[in-house]
Parts: structure tokens; sequence; C-alpha cells
């Protein structure tokens, strides 16, 4: 995409949730949560160096080397992750040797910045169609979506964060209903009350 349209500032794939992986380090045993992204990530988002120069890591098989540490991750980011290597490891892990060349893969998210005066949904209708020329066979929908919009409506855990914030109105249009009906009886008996007789 950063190689054919002049709208794309840059681009980097994340797979679609960190996985569970086990490690050891000497005598120590761990279990950490490991997403898998392009190098060009680090550039895109603002995580904060704490130790060491982030390059694309070396290793060999399933044998990894640290090359910097990111401040702690901020609670309520959409993206969270213990440890970040590149997106070509999933090649391995998975015994895939075409995931990263396949263009209908749906195993990742693209994230990309726009030009400021670039059409949002222009771009949009021609990586769909740039798509659907890699991949003929392709029937799925290709689209970009608000990075903004991501922790309440997007992908995966977006969606049950916004019907959870649309059950919470609902309840609570419920509760200043009964209020309501509670206020206008008590109004009502107090007129009752203090009538003359």
């Amino acid at each position: 995409m950063k190689a054919e349209y002049p709208e794309i500032v840059n681009s980097a794939r994340l797979c679609n949730g960190p996985h569970a992986l086990n490690f050891s380090y000497g005598d120590k045993r761990f279990r950490e949560e490991v997403e898998a992204g392009d190098p060009s990530f680090l550039e895109m988002f603002s995580f904060p160096p704490d130790h060491g120069r982030f390059n694309q890591s070396t290793f060999n098989k399933y044998d990894f080397q640290v090359t910097g540490v990111l401040a702690e991750l901020l609670h309520n980011s959409i993206l969270q992750f213990d440890f970040l290597v590149p997106i070509e490891f999933l090649t391995e892990l998975w015994h895939f040797p075409k995931l990263l060349t396949r263009w209908s893969d749906f195993s990742f998210t693209t994230y990309t910045p726009l030009q400021n005066n670039a059409s949002f949904k222009e771009v949009s209708r021609k990586i769909a169609g740039r798509i659907q020329e890699g991949d003929e066979g392709f029937e799925g929908d290709a689209f970009l979506w608000s990075f903004t919009k991501l922790y309440l409506h997007g992908l995966g855990t977006g969606r049950r964060r916004m019907a959870i914030m649309r059950m919470l109105f609902l309840i609570a249009v419920f509760i200043l209903l009964i209020a309501c009906i509670n206020f206008m009886n008590l109004t009502f008996f107090d007129l009752d009350y203090y009538r003359p007789k």
C-alpha cells in the first residue's frame, strides 16, 4: 500500500490479538502475551522506549534476543501485549510460509496513517480494489476504519465495549423512569395528605 498509493504515509501489520506463549530464561519459566508486528509499528505509535534501541530483532528458531524495553502500556489502550516480535515469526510458529504474501488473509490488522488531504473513502475503495486484484477469489470486504473509533466501535473487544455502553445507558434510563414515577407518586400522596377535610 505504501509503495502504490501516495495518500498512505506508512503502514504496519499487527496480528489480530496477542498469543500466550511459554518462555524460559535460564532456569526461569513464564507465560506472556506476545504480539507480532512489522518493524514500522513502533514508528507509527507513541510507545515510549524505556531501555535499548528498537530495531529488527534477530532470532533463530524460537530463540529471541531482547533489543529494547517499552515503558508500561496504558491500561486503556486497545494495543496490549507483553512482548512484540517480528511478524515473520508467525510463519515459523504456524508453519505457513505463504502467510505474509497472501492478499486476502484476515489474520492481521493493518494500521496506516493517511496524508492530511487524503479522502478516507477514496483510499478505502482503492485498497479494496487492490486486494481484489491480488486475490481474484477474495470474497470478503476490505475497508479503512478510523483509529479513534476502534476503542468503542472497532474490531474484537471494541464491539463488546459498545454493547456494555448501550446496556448501561438503558439501565440509566430505566432507573430515571422509576425515579420519576416515584416522585410523582410521592407528590400526589403529599397533596392528598395536606388537603383540608
